[in-house]
């Protein structure tokens, strides 16, 4: 019995490596065996290369998916080789893969690029009030998208007045998100001002300015500017054009607050102009100065912002 029972185990020692070897290949190839194919591939962003975690994988028309691991990579078994991946991945636009019988791929999914602009449908009221020489003033704003979404079409007006000879006026329109990329965007706006101050001459000045954004902490600012301003010495208009660069700055943390600046020149004068926003929940709070030669003027406000819907957006409701 010993002998018999010794040569069953010499015969199991022979018999087990070859049961764990067609076991392993059974496994191995079982997928295919039972009609399905393992693809692998990896998910990245179109600019920058890096991977994106968390992408969803599945197989169009199938109900199984899986998700790109922290590396970009996945693996799916799929039920034919010419078979189409979707691909899915949060602020990405979805991308269709046909495998083509390929068992490994590589997908660039690129930004998406839908934007909602926060200052398409406003309506602005504020009280202004010139430090140096109008203490009082309103001004109202209101912004309205030209076709559907972009670009938004800005119009302003604000009158300031010392309640007697003094006063200013200011004019303004602006095309914002004129030019519109994932990472660019242009605004370019006209203004007219109009100076009357006590005991100094009158002041007019048009001016164009673009205004370019990379996305950036500090953005470029060009502009032209034409100025008729009377001369005390000759009772003649100097007709000038000056011609301005400048800068802007947005941060939204905590609050938003918007910084800008522009000094347009020539050979013989110089305009400074700078503005400041701050916004929290409609409250705005506006800073601006302006200095041309003689005339200087520093204003603050405080506006409240409202939101409207125009008659197609309320009839899809």
């Amino acid at each position: 019995l010993y002998t018999s029972t010794k040569k069953v185990y010499q015969n199991y020692d022979c018999v087990t490596p070859i049961v764990l070897l067609v076991s392993s290949i059974m496994i191995s190839y079982y997928p295919i065996i039972n009609g399905q194919h393992l693809i692998s591939g990896t998910i990245l962003d179109k600019s920058s290369k890096e991977p994106l975690p968390g992408a969803v994988v599945s197989e169009k028309g199938i109900s199984t998916e899986t998700i790109t691991d922290f590396d970009g990579n996945f693996e799916l078994l799929v039920q034919s080789t010419e078979t189409v991946l979707a691909i899915q991945y949060v602020g990405f636009s979805s991308e269709e893969v046909k495998i083509n019988g390929k068992t490994e791929i590589v997908v660039l999914l690129a930004e998406n690029c839908v934007k909602c602009w926060f200052d398409s449908q406003e309506v602005n009221i504020a009280i202004y009030s010139g430090l140096l020489e109008t203490p009082f003033g309103l001004k109202l704003d209101i912004s309205s998208p030209v076709l559907f979404r972009e670009p938004v079409l800005r119009l302003s007006g604000r009158l300031q007045t010392d309640l007697n000879r003094s006063n200013y006026l200011n004019l303004g329109a602006s095309l914002n998100h004129l030019l519109s990329s994932c990472q660019f965007d242009a605004d370019i706006s006209f203004q007219f001002n109009r100076f009357k101050i006590e005991n100094l001459q009158h002041l007019t000045d048009y001016s164009a300015a673009l205004n370019l954004n990379w996305n950036n902490k500090i953005n470029p600012i060009v502009g032209v500017k034409y100025f008729s301003y009377p001369n005390n010495d000759v009772q003649s208009i100097d007709n000038n054009i000056l011609y301005g660069i400048g800068f802007n700055s947005n941060t939204y943390l905590p609050i938003l607050l918007e910084i800008s600046s522009i000094i347009f020149f020539n050979n013989k004068q110089i305009n400074y102009t700078a503005k400041a926003r701050s916004y929290y929940r409609g409250l705005n709070i506006f800073l601006e100065f302006y200095k041309f030669e003689a005339i200087s003027e520093f204003s603050i406000g405080l506006g409240y912002e409202l939101g409207y819907s125009l008659k197609r957006q309320r009839d899809m409701k």
